[in-house]
């Protein structure tokens, strides 16, 4: 051990784990895999820390933008429980057939219907474990071709690719064969758009039978293949998987581009009536002496017989009735205190001519 290591050591340093073979720390991989177990309705298995046994739940929705899982809530009471408490758990779940776990902690829990369910926080890390090593890219948009023969039986067979990858290939066969693991498929040719031909033996590694439709799906790794013919196998992957990933950008930009050009109805901002203009307020001593001589008994309700007709209420929204009457509400106001006890240092020169003449 170095001096550094005993140093790190010594300071109690805690390094991170290092990345297995498996592991995925993706966000963008992490949500795909945990929405195609929530289409697929696949069970979850968690294990509770501190808390014995194993417990099934579902995934009920995955929030992309803020980051958490919704679990279904657990049939066991006491299980439920101990959630609550412990918070942290280890799940389970098979993707496609191939497990997948991680390791996460509860951040809330509501009822819904007398029903339970979880908010999960989003795992920063998944444990994948493919049967897989290699990249495998689909082909059944491409028009690909299969010839070869069965060594046992020397019949031909004829079909076209799944996908491919550097390790092997899936096919489609266009007729029921019965294959056994580990058999081979000799003068196997292999052709794919924008590649030269494909000449190597295959070795079986699973095969299944459609009757309905009358193929064979048939899983076959490379068998001793030429350096010329994994030449051409990488440029096929290399190729179309570049392809896969801009057609994937361009869709998720059309989608951005969709999303941003379209507005909802609560980001619209409705227009503003026409005659929401509040009326003209009487504030002059001037106004209400001219209101005084005209109504001399009734100098509230000319206000607002005054503001009543020079103000139009619009009969398309309801606000506007309740803007009018606040409107009207103020006038009154005004109109009744003015004309109770009327500042001196208002009265205008009209109203001074006015009280001379009296």
């Amino acid at each position: 051990m170095s001096f550094w290591q005993r140093f790190a050591l010594f300071r109690g340093a805690q390094r991170p784990a290092p990345l297995l073979g498996g592991d995925i720390t993706d966000p963008e991989q992490i949500h795909t895999l945990l929405e195609t177990a929530r289409d697929h309705d696949e069970p979850v298995t968690i294990r509770i820390f501190g808390y014995r046994g194993s417990h099934a739940t579902a995934i009920l929705d995955v929030n992309r933008e803020k980051g958490y899982l919704i679990f279904d809530g657990l049939a066991d009471r006491k299980a439920h429980d101990a959630f609550l408490r412990r918070k942290r758990f280890l799940a389970g779940i098979e993707v496609d057939g191939i497990p997948l776990k991680f390791e996460s902690n509860l951040a809330a829990v509501g009822v819904e219907d007398g029903i339970p369910f979880y908010r999960i926080n989003l795992p920063p890390k998944v444990r994948y474990l493919q049967r897989r090593a290699w990249l495998r890219v689909d082909l059944l948009d491409a028009e690909t071709r299969f010839t070869g023969r069965y060594s046992n039986d020397d019949m031909p067979l004829n079909g076209f690719l799944r996908d491919i990858s550097e390790q092997g290939v899936t096919l489609i066969l266009d007729q029921p064969v019965n294959l056994l693991r580990r058999e081979t498929l000799s003068d196997c040719l292999i052709e794919i758009p924008g590649i030269r031909a494909i000449r190597s033996r295959l070795r079986v590694c699973h095969a299944e039978i459609d009757h309905e439709h009358g193929t064979t799906l048939v899983g076959a790794n490379f068998h001793k293949p030429s350096r010329k013919a994994m030449r051409r196998v990488r440029k096929a992957v290399a190729r179309f998987y570049a392809a896969q990933q801009a057609a994937l950008g361009k869709a998720a930009d059309a989608a951005a581009s969709e999303t941003q050009g379209t507005t909802t109805p609560a980001d619209e901002t409705a227009p503003m009536p026409d005659n929401t203009q509040a009326p003209p307020v009487a504030h002059t001593g001037e106004q209400i002496s001219q209101t005084q001589q005209t109504h001399p008994e009734g100098t509230i309700a000319a206000a607002m017989e005054k503001n009543a007709a020079s103000s139009q209420p619009s009969t398309q929204a309801e606000s506007d009735e309740h803007e009018l009457g606040w409107h009207i509400k103020t006038v009154v106001a005004t109109a009744r205190q003015e004309s109770i006890s009327p500042p001196e240092e208002d009265l205008t020169a009209t109203e001074t001519l006015h009280v001379k003449a009296r």
